[in-house]
């Protein structure tokens, strides 16, 4: 079994899945996120009460105006 890593543009994703699921091969997403990224996530969840949530609706309701 061989391993390929390939880029595609956005608009040919769709197509390339197909071609995997046709082919029934596996399709691993790898991620390269830097171990400080991970680092300030962990201590923002950490540190987080429930005084700090916000619904979901308004979470939505923020993303839709920026």
């Amino acid at each position: 079994m061989k391993e390929f890593k390939i880029t595609v543009q956005d608009h040919q994703i769709p197509t390339v899945l197909e071609f995997i699921e046709y082919l029934k091969a596996e399709c691993v997403s790898e991620l390269d996120i830097p171990e400080s990224h991970k680092s300030l996530v962990r201590d923002r969840i950490a540190s987080a009460t429930p005084d700090s949530y916000i619904p979901w609706d308004e979470a939505v309701k923020r993303f839709k105006t920026k």
